[in-house]
């Protein structure tokens, strides 16, 4: 056992980080198709909670990555750019997507942003 193999996550330790980021939930203010309000769902919310992505497409956008509580309930969906750059960068790595803040403006309405985590592959 080497520290420098402890370090990498290869003797069960930790995961290690390779980028952090956080990023806003897009389409926030939308309904979901069965007719639930993302705005209802994330007012339930609170920092720490886990995200998912999973495939969301629609007619207009079909490679759409929708972001979902951990109870399968869509809050919304990744900008292109950053599903681009995730896509791109990352496409074998692993990663944890948790709510990172939840904000309420009077003419927005509520708003939430997401801390990602991508770890070594």
């Amino acid at each position: 056992m080497s520290i420098r193999d402890l370090i990498k996550g290869k003797l069960g330790g930790a995961p290690v980080v390779v980028d952090e980021f956080i990023q806003s939930v897009w389409g926030v203010r939308f309904n979901n198709e069965d007719g639930s309000s993302r705005q209802a769902i994330i007012k339930t919310l609170k920092p720490g909670d886990d995200l998912l992505f999973k495939p969301a497409p629609s007619k207009e956008y079909p490679d759409t990555i929708g972001v979902f509580t951990s109870k399968g309930k869509q809050i919304g969906f990744l900008n292109s750019a950053l599903l681009k750059d995730l896509r791109g960068k990352y496409a074998k790595n692993r990663a944890s997507v948790t709510v990172e803040n939840i904000s309420k403006s009077e003419d927005q309405g509520y708003s939430c942003s997401m801390r990602i985590k991508i770890y070594e592959s």
